[in-house]
């Protein structure tokens, strides 16, 4: 499966909910491998998913930020638990039942996400953030070093090449002011002497 991940959320825990969640969908193991999911946000720091019937792409969208609340954040890891095997279930070709307590039901909310034994293991479940990358203010001037002496090696390379044009084309034109003296000496007003 190869997640494409446009959230501060790491890789690692958005795969591991996703592979969790790709269980609740019996027979998804083969389809879901081939599969492409785009993590993003959502409007409104909402949860919810899109993905095509038969299709290896969806998206889901995730809130920036989930609650500090332990309560509110297991029914939030519930919430997208679920989307993400509603979602995986469209990409093996289930459609929208009216059933209630159906997984692959259009309205399958609050309450029945609650009660359902099959999404306990979204409870633990924490989203981590991705470790931010502090550069060391040494490296930037040491690279921007290297930058600038090779921009300079460069640029003496130039310089050289152009003297050495320079020196040709003054050799060439010498050679043919010689060349033109020497046709002016052994003519006279036109005339070969």
């Amino acid at each position: 499966m190869r997640i494409i991940n446009k959230t501060q959320y790491d890789n690692k825990s958005l795969k591991q909910l996703i592979y969790a969640s790709s269980k609740i969908m019996w027979g998804a193991g083969r389809k879901v491998s081939k599969a492409r999911v785009t993590v993003e946000y959502g409007r409104r720091d909402s949860i919810h998913g899109k993905a095509y019937l038969n299709s290896l792409y969806m998206r889901i969208f995730l809130p920036r930020k989930f609650s500090e609340d332990l309560l509110q954040r297991n029914v939030q890891m519930r919430a997208a638990a679920w989307v993400i095997a509603h979602e995986l279930g469209h990409l093996i070709g289930k459609r929208h039942t009216r059933r209630r307590n159906d997984i692959m039901g259009a309205h399958y909310y609050n309450n029945v996400i609650l009660n359902d034994e099959r999404l306990r293991f979204a409870e633990g479940h924490t989203l981590t953030q991705k470790a931010i990358n502090v550069v060391k203010p040494i490296d930037t001037i040491s690279k921007e070093i290297n930058g600038i002496e090779l921009r300079l090696k460069h640029i003496q390379t130039r310089i050289k090449r152009l003297e050495t044009a320079e020196k040709k084309w003054a050799r060439r034109l010498k050679l043919y002011k010689t060349k033109e003296t020497k046709y002016n000496l052994n003519t006279k007003g036109g005339e070969q002497i």
